[in-house]
């Protein structure tokens, strides 16, 4: 993980800033030279973080309006989209347990879905928090973040505390991006460094706990040509070109026999304490 320094070039947003770094419990600098550690920025443009290795220097920002997404928003439909046909479209609520960006559940979320996402690291979940607060802000997506909800916590304990359970557990485990997208790779290597990998102890748990909890089925996003996460046989799978998602189906599932026939008919593939960024004005 970087070692990141709160910084703030904007008078108006000291404050808000060096409050910021008391959460996170990070360095904070306002003014003067500018440094060249990697830098958490808040200022009028929302928070944004650059990293200076890794050759990805240029400020990166959770961004909801960015046009490519707002255009795959526009266009998705549940029969389009892999992602809603492994969520399922009788499926109501979603919870997603390994949060990252959020763009994934944005997605599900223009198509209608109620969407819980839950991100442990505390860099991660306050620049995905002040991505949704600006978005709030626009009139077209504020529809959209309004069935989004961040929760900042470790998923497991998490999952542990559920009284109510969602319709779907979705996973998104961190795996090598392909590096002809450049703009993705960008993102991922953040992500990346904020939050490394996961070891296959953990990932197990996080499976094991997330098909004790879900009504009706767990979700993993992964790579098309991989083993199916710690090599656990899903119920069936949908294939992209890049990418796949593998179902697990809940025992209790009573359309588990139709969901099979209709994954056979499509040419799927069946297998054997919340984070706010703080207001300037308020401050």
């Amino acid at each position: 993980m970087p070692c990141l320094t709160v910084y703030t070039d904007a008078p108006n947003y000291c404050d808000a800033a060096k409050q910021l770094a008391q959460q996170l419990n990070l360095p904070f600098l306002s003014k003067g030279t500018y440094p060249a550690d990697d830098l958490l920025c808040l200022n009028e443009s929302g928070l944004f973080i650059t990293i200076q290795r890794q050759q990805i220097a240029k400020p990166f920002r959770v961004d909801f309006s960015e046009t490519t997404l707002l255009q795959r928003a526009k266009k998705a439909t549940p029969y389009n989209e892999l992602i809603a046909k492994a969520i399922g479209k009788n499926n109501k609520s979603v919870l997603d347990a390994t949060a990252g960006f959020g763009y994934d559940a944005f997605l599900l979320a223009s198509l209608g879905y109620s969407i819980t996402l839950v991100e442990q690291s505390l860099i991660v979940s306050a620049l995905l928090a002040d991505g949704l607060n600006r978005a709030k802000q626009n009139k077209t997506l504020e529809p959209i973040i309004q069935r989004m909800r961040l929760i900042t916590n470790n998923s497991i304990d998490y999952l542990n505390t559920l009284t109510s359970k969602p319709d779907v557990i979705y996973l998104d485990p961190m795996f090598p991006v392909s590096k002809k997208t450049a703009k993705s790779k960008k993102e991922m290597q953040i992500l990346q460094s904020l939050i490394g990998g996961s070891q296959e102890s953990h990932l197990h748990l996080l499976l094991k706990s997330a098909r004790q909890c879900a009504k009706n089925r767990v979700v993993v996003k992964r790579p098309r040509i991989s083993k199916p996460l710690c090599d656990i046989t899903p119920s069936f799978s949908f294939n992209g070109k890049a990418i796949r998602f593998d179902v697990y189906l809940h025992h209790s599932d009573k359309m588990q026999n139709t969901s099979m026939k209709q994954a056979s008919r499509r040419g799927i593939t069946p297998s054997h304490p919340q984070f706010s960024i703080p207001n300037p004005q308020s401050s």
